[in-house]
């Protein structure tokens, strides 16, 4: 196996309908999983 995973990056775009939901889930599992997230918008 390789090294774990430590940062994502997150890629959405604004004007996308499920964008906010996706946020939510992704904070979830940043806090979760203590990763970095680096928003990408």
């Amino acid at each position: 196996m390789g090294e774990p995973v430590t940062s994502v990056d997150f890629h959405f775009d604004v004007m996308c309908p499920w964008a906010f939901q996706a946020s939510l889930w992704m904070r979830d599992v940043r806090d979760r999983l203590g990763l970095a997230v680096r928003w990408r918008s």
